[in-house]
């Protein structure tokens, strides 16, 4: 299958703030909520995203974002077997290095770092 998506002029959060430092407290309150939109999302559909950070948010320039890279994510409801390390490590929960499972509050975890 073929995933079609809206192409994000301003790429993904992490490479657009670098660039634009000026951006106001107030847009990034904005922008904060809208992502925060997308993680309560992700989770009322029982979704863990398992690598959430600002490389895989994309920005487009109106202060909302869209989760992307969902690739190794899993359902919170399923048990898994798999106790492999996935993300960035600065973003991913201290739980998570004990081999807990990922859980919501992981994905949590990362948004605050």
């Amino acid at each position: 299958f073929v995933i079609i998506m809206d192409y994000y002029y301003s790429g993904d959060l992490r490479h657009y703030l670098t660039n634009h430092f000026d951006y106001s407290w107030y847009k990034k309150l904005i922008l904060l909520c809208s992502i925060l939109s997308g993680l309560e999302f992700i989770h009322s559909a029982n979704i863990i995203h398992r690598d959430f950070h600002s490389g895989n948010i994309l920005y487009n320039n109106v202060m909302s974002a869209i989760i992307c890279d969902l690739g190794i994510s899993k359902s919170s409801t399923a048990s898994t077997d798999d106790d492999e390390i996935y993300g960035i490590i600065p973003y991913v929960a201290p739980e998570i290095f004990q081999r807990r499972e990922y859980t919501t509050a992981s994905d949590i975890y990362s948004f605050g770092m």
